[in-house]
């Protein structure tokens, strides 16, 4: 195959096709390192992000859940609690029930239907931890005090009803 050199000594060869440049094996190795050593310094960055997208979502589904709740028990005029399982890996919303002398028990709630009365999961990574086994919503709209904490391995969010009456407020906690 006959090659050419220009003045500069740069030779490239002619075939029947043409002129034909290439990268030289160097050239090749230098891009794939040079890409290798981005992309490790960029995976735990990812993983930061991941974390701490998937921590924001379980605790505004927790917040979402706890606001209808809030005005379910406002518009229903009965008190609702958001529950949790012993484990804490499961919650759910329950309404309280009438007993004959119109008066609500503390042991009458039940279920709700449609979809805010499913019981919601935990992602399998997020931990919550707290003292208590409910969060009671009055139809007044007050929130019975608490707090939880949201974690996702080093990333945690509090979500507290301490700070001021009926509202729902996430803080970020560092560990």
């Amino acid at each position: 195959m006959p090659s050419y050199c220009d003045e500069t000594h740069k030779c490239v060869s002619i075939s029947s096709y043409g002129v034909q440049a290439a990268f030289t094996l160097i050239e090749t190795i230098l891009v794939i390192a040079l890409i290798s050593v981005m992309t490790a310094l960029a995976v735990p960055n990812f993983n930061k992000v991941y974390r701490s997208i998937s921590l924001q979502r379980t605790v505004n589904h927790l917040v979402d859940v706890m606001c209808y709740a809030q005005s379910q028990a406002i518009i229903k005029g009965q008190p609702y609690r958001l529950n949790f399982d012993p484990a804490f890996i499961n919650y759910w919303v329950t309404q309280g029930v009438v007993s004959e002398n119109a008066q609500f028990s503390d042991s009458a709630y039940r279920t709700i239907s449609g979809k805010w009365g499913n019981v919601f999961v935990l992602p399998q990574r997020a931990k919550l931890s707290t003292d208590l086994p409910f969060i009671q919503f009055e139809p007044n709209g007050r929130i019975g005090q608490a707090e939880f904490l949201v974690c996702f391995e080093k990333d945690c969010l509090v979500v507290s009803t301490k700070m001021q009456s009926g509202s729902i407020d996430v803080i970020k906690k560092d560990l």
